[in-house]
This record gives structure tokens, sequence and C-alpha cells, in this order.
């Protein structure tokens, strides 16, 4: 995860102020969370980064990191079981031999993990997970993300004057490991301005089946922000669409995308829609057939206490079929620490497409109560869906050491299973 999509973050965090959480779940549909706790000791800390699930398994990476020496990063395989598979069993452990980066684990069935010019493939056969090759990128992309079919890489942002690019690898899957080819390097919308051109790829890029949603943000200059979509069709991507980019847009347009492509239906999700910071809807956009149009925008509930008044919704969101899952709502809540400031938490929105129109589902709190020691905020930093299982990544903004001055900047992740039950 780049600094500036941290910093991001950091912008909505800051605006938390005093409220109550609502309800974790209102009545009709049973979720469940299960947390994967990051854990912080004088003598060394755990976090674990990134979150992954499909309707059998949840993996993260769990990063231990003590106080004198260096981190070393275990995968970790959860088995599901239980009703509706919400239960979480012993994990599987392997060991990665590339380094980890802040995305932890990406993909689908096969799973892929990796920072700088190193990937590597996992693969389970017969309920074992095992290691399915490495291959190299380019030293100056970083690995985005992961299907089945396809894997996405884009060019981290250098200089001004320099257009982003996202490359595109098919996967072969047929043989012991994971081949990737190169399939497509796909670049921004050539009537974007220069100072857009150069974001492309920065901060969001949604991938599922053939679709693939691109993000862009002014990196070296302010700009409305935009986003391309991109459709694999016999195996050679083409662009389907822009959005964005209009003047006088907001520069964070795109700042949250989604895809989903479905067996019938195509569909994206896209965050925020409207001026920023102002509260905004998600937009859901669905191609039957004929090209992509508004289905129905998605808002919070203005009479719900939010302590962000709207800036954390939609600032992250994940779909797949009929579950949509958004970033919810803010609240301050008081810390398990004698004297402790309170500690800024936030919620996960699920949304459900039934009867031709999307509905508010659940509430899920991705936070414990009371928040542990030690911590100042709690916030769903990525989420991606898989059936009726959502891998949440909670961003953590921990207190900082003694004698880390500003700007001193420490943080740290854990993991989240939210799952339905009925």
């Amino acid at each position: 995860m780049n600094r500036r999509a941290l910093v991001s973050l950091l912008g909505v965090v800051a605006a938390l102020s005093a409220c109550v959480p609502g309800p974790v779940t209102p009545p009709g549909a049973a979720w469940v969370a299960t947390r994967i706790a990051r854990m912080a000791t004088t003598t060394s800390t755990t976090n674990h980064v990134g979150a992954l699930t499909t309707n059998d398994w949840f993996v993260t990476v769990e990063v231990f990191t003590p106080a004198l020496g260096s981190s070393t990063g275990t995968l970790k395989f959860f088995p599901r079981s239980g009703p509706g598979n919400s239960a979480l069993g012993s994990p599987q452990l392997l060991t990665p031999s590339v380094p980890i980066g802040f995305a932890g684990p990406l993909g689908e069935h096969i799973v892929a993990v990796g920072a700088g010019p190193a990937v590597e493939f996992f693969r389970e056969t017969n309920g074992t997970w095992g290691s399915a090759g490495t291959f190299s990128i380019a030293a100056d992309s970083q690995l985005i993300t992961v299907s089945d079919r396809w894997m996405v890489v884009r060019l981290l942002p250098t200089s001004p004057g320099t257009e982003g690019t996202v490359t595109v690898y098919s996967l072969d899957t047929s043989g012991p490991t994971v081949v990737p080819t190169l399939a497509a390097t796909l670049g921004p919308d050539p009537a974007w301005p220069l100072s857009l051109r150069e974001g492309f790829g920065t901060p969001s890029i949604a991938l599922d089946g053939d679709l693939l949603m691109v993000g862009a943000q002014g990196q070296f200059n302010p700009t409305p922000g935009g986003a391309r979509l991109f459709r694999a069709t016999g195996g050679v991507w083409s662009a389907v669409q822009s959005l964005g980019a209009e003047p006088g847009g907001p520069n964070s347009f795109a700042r949250a995308i989604a895809v989903d492509d479905g067996p019938t239906v195509d569909r994206y999700a896209v965050s925020p829609p409207g001026p920023n910071p102002a509260p905004t809807p998600v937009d859901i956009y669905a191609d039957s057939g004929s090209g992509f149009v508004l289905e129905q925008s998605v808002n919070r509930v203005a009479s719900e206490p939010d302590s962000t008044d709207g800036l954390l919704f939609g600032s992250t969101l994940a779909l797949d079929g009929d579950l949509l899952a958004v970033a919810g709502r803010g609240s301050l809540l008081a810390s398990s620490e004698p004297g402790h400031a309170d500690v800024a938490v936030g919620s996960v929105q699920l949304f459900r497409r039934s009867g031709g129109a999307w509905s508010r589902e659940a509430e899920v709190n991705t936070f414990p109560v009371p928040p542990p020691t030690g911590v100042r905020n709690m916030n769903p930093f990525r989420l991606q869906v898989s059936g009726d299982h959502v891998a949440v990544t909670v961003f953590i903004t921990p207190d900082p050491p003694p004698g880390c001055l500003f700007p001193c900047f420490v943080f740290g992740f854990e993991a989240w299973s939210l799952d339905r039950t009925n």
C-alpha cells in the first residue's frame, strides 16, 4: 500500500469525533466476526498483514517483529467449517521466500505474495497448501492484485512527466508451478490531463474475472480523479469506459472501486462519485450486455451517529455477486487502558441486492469492545468479498513509542473475517 493511500486514510482518521457505536447486525441476517489480533509487548510486535477469503479458506500473513532484530513473515491458511463455513480452524503455516509488503496475500484459489521484484505463488492440493513457484517483476513495479487467471502489476510513480501503466499477466496453472505470461500493458485515457495520467494505477485497482478497473489520482499536481475500465475478450484486453476526470470534479474520485464479472450481469462500484469531503454515496453500475448504466446509489443513514460525518463511508469497497461490502461509520470508544484517550474505530456495512434493489443487510464492527490498550485508531482499510464471506484488513495507529517525536509515524494491521451464518 503506497504512502498516499496511508496519508489519505489518516485524513479520515483525523476527522473522528465522539459518538456511540450502533447495532452490530439488524434483525434478519446473522453475521459473525472473527478477529486475528495484532499483539504488542515491550519485546515484540505481531501484526496480521492483509486478509483474503474464499468459501473454504481464510488467509493472512503474520509478521513478527522483535524489539531488536528483523521481522519474519508466516502465511496462515485457516480452513473454514461450521454454519455457513464461518468458523476458522487451526491454520496451516508456510514461510514465504519473498518479502511480504503492505498488501499481504492476494488472489482467489491461487494466492500470491510479494514486495519489490519478487512474487511467490501458493496453491492448495487435496487440502494442503504449498509453494507453486516464484516470478520476478520489474524493480520499479508493485504486485497489486491477483485472480485465478490474471496477475496485475503497476508501475510505481517516480517523477513528473511519466505516465502510469499497469501490466497484466495471464496465469498458467496447469502444471505444478504457476507460470505468468505477459498479456497486456494498459495505460490511462489519452484524453486525460498529464497530471492525472501520471497517477494511473494509484490508489486503487480492482480485478474480477475478465474485468479490471484502474483508478487514477494526481501524483504531482492536484487534479480531478478518474478511473478506466478494461475487459478481456478472448484473452485480449481493451478499454471499455473512462470515468471521472471532469473539470471541477473531486480529486478523490475513485478513491475506492470494486468490480464483479458476473455470469449474466457485470457490475462495478465507485466512491466517491461526488465532491469530497462532503458525505457521498457509493454508485453501483450494471451491464447486462448493452453497456454500463447506473443501477443504484447506496448511502449512509444520515440519522445514525457517525463521528466521521460520512468521511469513512465508502473509503474502501468490495463486491461479489449480490453482496457489497463498504467501510461504514466511525465511533469513539473508551479504551481498555485507564486514562487513555478514546479510540477511533470504524465498522463495515454490508449491502445485499434482492428483488432488484440494494439495501443494507448488516453492520458489523471490526474492533473489540473495549478497544485494546496502546491503540489510537482501528479502521477498515481494505475489503475483499467471496460469497457470504468478507475479509477485512484493519489499519491500526498505535501509541507512538517513547521518544518518537513528530512526524513520527507508527502503524499496524490485523485481520478480520466477517461471515454470514444463515
